[in-house]
């Protein structure tokens, strides 16, 4: 599932619709070549469009998290993403390709 998040642009706008197709296609081209022997059909995926509350320019978010903060969150929401009971991803080889990458290092 491809989930776009912007608070600005909704869902079937000129914007969107660019944006969807470039990053969808950009990301299965990037997959295919890294993931030689991991192949998917990212066409029969299910692109959402969650309801995202528009940023207030008042929030200060320096004062929730630093800069230093982010490949940490990063990590929790791939993994978040990854691990998640709905991912029909963790019955196959990819579970085990990511779990064996990480005891690797």
């Amino acid at each position: 599932m491809f989930v776009f998040l912007d608070s600005l642009n909704e869902e079937g706008s000129s914007y969107q619709e660019q944006v969807k197709t470039r990053l969808t296609s950009n990301f299965a081209l990037a997959w295919n070549s890294i993931m030689t022997d991991y192949t998917m059909n990212f066409d029969e995926f299910k692109t959402i469009y969650p309801p995202v509350p528009l940023w207030a320019p008042r929030v200060q978010f320096t004062n929730q998290f630093s800069q230093k903060d982010i490949p940490n969150i990063r990590i929790q929401y791939v993994n978040r993403l990854f691990f998640h009971p709905d991912n029909s991803m963790l019955n196959t080889n990819i579970k085990k390709l990511v779990t064996d990458s990480y005891v690797q290092g």
